[in-house]
């Protein structure tokens, strides 16, 4: 599915004319904004985005469970397992939970291949961490999918995402949303 599909579906919001959407505490005000979280709201955006990460998983090494990198990664990782009738884990950044099981992965991957899927790739640390996590509990960490992601992520294993940041960025411009001479292009979300 193209990217300019994903951003008529609203995958990529863009703040009212002389705003910006605020930052976190490490970046600026944003231009833009990856809407993965709101796409479930979204029906069809949903399954444009769930269709395009099953169709990456084909182009990943093998892998036994999906592995959704907690937060924004495990309701891309649950709907994609379903979807595809494979297995599902979720992993914790924080750390163990300190309540029922206390796992730092709900779900044994003890011995299996796990493709980690997050929302989008910024910088990798997130899905960098999640690999450890994941190694550290007996599970092998094959590949990474994201649904978004900036172009120059570099990874020890494979990383796959229907679309880049440009990608979308370039959707938009062709749409009439996103004019790159009058604003920056440095990935945000």
């Amino acid at each position: 599915m193209s990217a300019i599909t994903a951003v008529r579906l609203g995958l990529l919001k863009f703040p009212a004319a002389g705003t910006t959407f605020p930052g976190r505490s490490t970046g600026g005000p944003k231009k833009y904004v990856i809407d993965t979280r709101g796409a479930g709201m979204n029906p069809a955006l949903r399954r444009v985005i769930v269709t395009e990460l099953l169709k990456e998983c084909g182009q990943l090494p093998a892998f036994d469970v999906l592995g959704g990198i907690s937060k924004s990664g495990t309701i891309w990782a649950a709907w994609a397992a379903w979807a595809s009738n494979k297995p599902f884990a979720n992993i914790l950044l924080e750390g163990k939970r300190e309540s029922g099981l206390q796992r730092e992965v709900e779900g044994d991957v003890q011995g299996l291949r796990v493709l980690l899927v997050d929302n989008w790739a910024r910088s990798g640390n997130s899905i960098l961490k999640a690999a450890e996590v994941v190694s550290r509990v007996g599970g092998i960490p094959v590949a990474a999918l994201t649904v978004v992601r900036r172009d120059d992520i570099g990874l020890p294993f494979p990383l796959s995402s229907p679309w880049t940041i440009s990608q979308l960025l370039d959707a938009a411009h062709v749409e009439g949303l996103w004019h790159p001479a009058a604003q920056s292009t440095s990935p945000t979300d």
